[in-house]
């Protein structure tokens, strides 16, 4: 599962079948006929989640999922708690931006981030919220930093589908 795919590169990767979500993609006119085994969904991952069975649709269990959906706290925080309630126990989730290498591209605004990071680039939000987040309200997950520039990645395992945490506090963690 690939939570806002925008222009494919990454899902062009996958080999295995793959459904990917995003409100606004902007693929390649010819993108899903060479890649057949590729579900595109056009909704937001809100919409998505509240209006798909996903089980159903994946054929079972999320076991990958790519989070890169907006660049807020409060949405990965959300597409985090939905797609893990559709998840393995053993499923591996890879979340983007959420090691940022400078304050500018945290801002919430991309036209702000752009203005004043360092690289006039890259716009990461402030998706690194859910790190601490998750250290201190999911204590059992396990999680691994990667150095992937410009904005990292954390993959994380030993996920709960039956947890309600994230769900039961959103308002306060947010």
């Amino acid at each position: 599962l690939e939570i806002g795919f925008r222009k494919g590169a990454l899902l062009a990767l996958s080999q295995a079948p793959t459904v990917a979500v995003d409100p606004n993609p902007m693929l390649p006119a010819d993108f899903l006929d060479t890649h057949p085994h590729v579900h595109t969904v056009i909704k937001t991952s809100d919409d998505f989640f509240a209006d798909c069975d996903v089980k159903e649709l994946m054929g079972g269990a999320v076991d990958f999922a790519f989070l890169d959906g907006l660049h807020h706290a409060e949405a990965l925080l959300r597409d985090f708690a939905n797609t893990e309630r559709v998840a393995a126990p053993d499923s591996v989730f890879v979340l983007h931006d959420c090691i940022p290498t400078d304050l500018g591209m945290t801002r919430r605004n991309p036209r702000d981030a752009f203005e004043h990071a360092r690289n006039g680039i890259e716009w990461a939000g402030d998706v690194w919220k859910i790190i601490p987040i998750l250290r201190k309200y999911r204590p059992n997950l396990k999680m691994c930093f990667l150095d992937a520039p410009p904005t990292g990645l954390v993959l994380v395992t030993d996920l709960d589908p039956s947890s309600t945490v994230i769900f039961d506090r959103f308002n306060e963690l947010v």
